[in-house]
This record gives C-alpha cells, structure tokens and sequence, in this order.
C-alpha cells in the first residue's frame, strides 16, 4: 500500500488559480496533495485438468488482478515540478532566445535583479498534479489454453488472453483553454485559438499564452489520473515436437495481438502529454491501437542434435520470425489546431483534389531553386494516399493513432554448435558456438532488410487561407516530393551478421 509522508510542496499561487479539466469543467489542482494511500491486492486462480488422467489432453487457464512494483517516478514529476522548487529564464541574444533552467546556488551566482527566493511561485512556471484518488496501475487478466499431444510426442496447443486495464494512466493538461470552434471545410476538427487578422490572403494561428494559457504564467498544467483505459486480446497456435537429446525438435506457432488505449506513458508528465497524438487535442484523445500492439507474428524453428561418440555432441538450429514491422501515425508538422503542442495533430484524408488545399514555395536559391506549385503537390499526395494501402481505404476521415499497419518482414537466423565433453559423475563440457543473424540476407541482399517510413508527417499545417480554409505544404524528403510511404532500411540488423563464441560448462 503506497503512503506518501508529509505530502508535496505547497504553490500557494495554483492553490488560488481556476483549471479545466480534460471535459472542459472548472476544477482545482494543489501541487501539495499526492495521492491518498490504496490498498494494492493481487488476488489470482488457476487450473490445470488432465482430461483423460493420461496427460495427452490438458486445459488450463486462470484469471486474477496483476500489478507490479509501484512507478513511483510518476509521482516524483509533482515532487519536483511545482513551481516552486526551481524555475527558468530566457537569455536573450543577437543568435536568439535560449530557455535555461535557474537553479542559482547562491544569490550572488543569480542574474542581476532576479535574486532566488525559495519556496515561493518563480515568475512562469509549469506543475504536475495528480488526483487523489489516482492509483497505480493494474490490470485483470485470464486465460485458457488446450495442449493435445497428437502422436507421441507431437503436442499442439492452443491459447487465448485477455486483458483489461482496471488502473492506467492517463494526462490532461489543466491550464489549457476551452476550444474555441471549429475549422471550416471538411476538416472540421477542434481548435483552441483564434485566426490573426489575415494578411495577404494566410493567417496563421494565434498560439499566445494568452490565447491557450487559463492562467498566462503556468505554461502547462498536466495532470496524472487513472483508470480503466484500454485493454488487450493475444491468440496463439501452436504445433511443437521438443528437442530430446538426440534427434530432430521442432515448433510453428502464430500470435494474433491487439492492444488499444488512450496513451503510452512515459517518465516525464508533460512529455506524455505532448507526445501523444489526437485529432482533437490531447486533452480528448481517442482510444487507439497502442504503440506496442502487435498484429501478426509467425515463428518457427527446427533443431537436430546428435552425439558423437561418447565425448562429443553436434547440434544445428534454425529460427524464423515473419511479423508486422510496426505501427504508423500520419501527423501535421506545426501545431494545426492550435493548442500549442506541435507535430501531434492527426491528418485528415482527403476524398479527393478537392479536398485539397496547398500553398505554393521554394526551396533552395539561383539555379538550384526548386518550386513546387500547388497542383504539383496535389498530383503528388494524390499518388502517394493511392498506393498507401491505409490512406485509400480512409479517405473522408482522419487517421487514427497507430492506424496504419506496416508490411511484413522475415528474418532467419541459423546457429551450429559443438560440445565436447567428459564422461561421468561431474561432467565438464566446452561448447564451441557459430551463429549467423538474418541468414537470408546473405543469400540474397534484398531479404531480411527492413522498413522505414519515409516521413510521417506528410503536411506543413500553414494556416488559414481568406476562406478560412486550413493551408498546407506538401513537406520534401532530400529536397524531392514523396509518392511512397518506405524505403528500405540501412540498419546493422537489415545485413547479415555472424558471431562465434566458446563457452565452459560445468
């Protein structure tokens, strides 16, 4: 049961101040509350049922409450970001303005007139609260699974998992303003501040404090909550003959994964928020395929183990895996909807050019200058969402978090090892390993290599044009437009390695 002594730092400036929860209704944040103490029960059952008393059919299966070792990180984000403890300022110079912390040791070390003054608000500030009645994660989990030995010892086997989060974590960010409407056209996603005068024809939004900030000296106010957020379901097949010590083992199996939530917490409380990726603000994401859902993963492998002798053993392996690569979100580079966050605004897909909207540029100078016209970058985006096979199918609506699915890779890897060996009571064995990783690329360099995602954010957000359109640049890759989603990849891992290793056992 987690018990926070003597509690955080008091602000009394937040303890005054006015916030929005992520609905949009007022509450109050106080950077001295932690979390009250939970209880934290894992209670669990299980089963395993010989069908016919003679181990060729066995079910088992189980359910029960899991969680682990507390993350207390997640809690230190309020011990230490609550405005009062340290602070920052901006050094301004002819390269620019820096923003540098201000954790002066001494107040002769400070800046002219800005002598430290413990314990009291710094002039502009960011804090992380969490709600009282906040808890650590937790999850329920059952399962039930077949094994069936077939012939012999031929078993297959056959498993399925749910999980359903009962505590996850989830941030919103207290001190950001209400929307303010909507855009015009058929992107009509939320945004949280209001055009400029336009001026020749584009404005671009006004992300002030003022214009997003509750309260302008807070620059953000992100605050930790949890619950039932999100879940998972994984099926599995299998067929395996197991290794004995002599003779050949073999194993097939599939995995069918999916796991959905509203965020992917990390360490840092604002950095969670920011890095998440919504259509409507992180404050109101949607749930989605998680950054660790895994779709389809096939492995396989085949072994043969011999003895020589009486003093020598001879063992080959060969191990395949052919998985989805990972998961893709299409996003706008620039803050799109105004909230102040930028690079997180899910794209909207197009029906059709005219749904499009590009602004004419250059790039480059003199003779090397490029420009690509506005019909030019919807001849281009209108290729490239036609051979994405995510993009086609979704025109008319906004991409989601994770939504696209990334093709198949296969990759093998092939390992011989040699063991030598004395004979009787305590046994001295020196095993004398070869492996190769990702054996198909020797074969054939074009096997086992990878896919990166050429860019995925395909659109600079611009502004608003005099229609109060959004307005967009389609963005270049080395200076070119793309009209494919990958290339391939120039990884270690994409080539084939190999290694030998010498190992004493006794």
């Amino acid at each position: 049961m987690p018990y926070f002594v003597g509690g955080g730092f008091t602000n009394p400036q937040v303890d005054g101040y006015s916030f929005l929860n992520e609905m949009g209704q007022p509450t109050k944040l106080s950077t001295s509350k932690l979390p009250s103490a939970k209880l934290m029960v894992s209670p669990r059952v299980g089963f395993n049922y010989d069908i016919n008393g003679d181990k060729r059919i066995q079910v088992r299966g189980g359910a029960g409450l899991f969680t682990g070792r507390p993350p207390f990180v997640f809690i230190s984000n309020q011990v230490g970001n609550n405005g009062v403890l340290n602070g920052s300022i901006n050094q301004t110079s002819s390269t620019g303005t820096t923003s540098i912390p201000f954790r002066p040791t001494t107040p002769s070390s400070a800046p002219p007139g800005f002598v430290p003054n413990p314990l009291v608000p710094a002039p502009t500030y960011n804090i992380a609260t969490s709600e009282e009645t906040f808890r650590f994660p937790k999850v329920f989990r059952t399962n039930l699974a077949v094994d069936y030995k077939i012939y012999k010892d031929i078993v297959v086997g056959g498993e399925l998992v749910f999980t359903q989060a009962i505590n996850s974590i989830f941030y919103y960010n207290a001190n950001l303003k209400a929307p303010v409407g909507t855009f015009n056209g058929p992107d009509q996603r939320l945004r949280y501040a209001n055009p400029n005068a336009i001026s020749g024809g584009v404005s671009s939004l006004n992300t002030s404090a003022s214009a997003i900030r509750i309260n302008p000296n807070i620059t953000d106010a992100t605050v930790m909550k949890s619950g039932s957020y999100g879940g998972s379901m994984t099926a599995t097949v299998k067929v395996e003959k197991p290794l004995r010590a002599k003779g050949f083992g073999w194993m097939f199996a599939y995995n069918f994964g999916s796991a959905k939530d509203y965020i992917n917490p990390g360490s840092i409380a604002s950095s969670s928020w920011t890095g998440n990726r919504s259509v409507n603000g992180n404050n109101r994401p949607d749930i989605a395929f998680s950054d660790y859902d895994l779709r389809n993963r096939f492995i396989a492998n085949i072994n043969y183990r011999t003895e020589i002798g009486k003093n020598a053993a001879i063992q080959f392996s060969i191990f395949s895996e052919t998985k989805n690569w990972g998961r893709i979100s299409y996003t706008y580079s620039g803050d799109m909807n105004g909230d102040g966050v930028f690079g997180n605004d899910l794209m909207y897909i197009p029906r059709n050019q005219a749904e499009m909207n590009f602004q004419q540029y250059s790039i480059g100078s003199g003779a090397s200058a490029q420009t690509f016209t506005a019909q030019m970058q919807k001849d281009a985006f209108d290729i490239y969402i036609n051979q994405d096979d995510y993009l086609k199918k979704n025109r008319g609506s906004y991409v989601e978090r994770n939504g696209g699915l990334m093709p198949y890779l296969t990759r093998i890897d092939a390992s011989a090892v040699l063991e030598l060996f004395t004979a009787g009571k305590n046994r001295h064995t020196i095993q004398l390993r070869a492996d190769i990783f990702n054996i198909g690329n020797m074969i054939d360099n074009n096997a086992g290599v990878s896919y990166v995602v050429n860019n995925r954010s395909l659109l600079n957000f611009r502004g608003l044009d005099a229609n109060g359109l959004p307005l967009y640049r389609f963005n270049t890759v080395n200076n070119a437009l793309v009209y494919s989603t990958y290339r391939k990849g120039v990884f270690t891992s994409d080539v084939w390695q190999a290694q030998l290793g010498v190992r004493y056992i006794f």
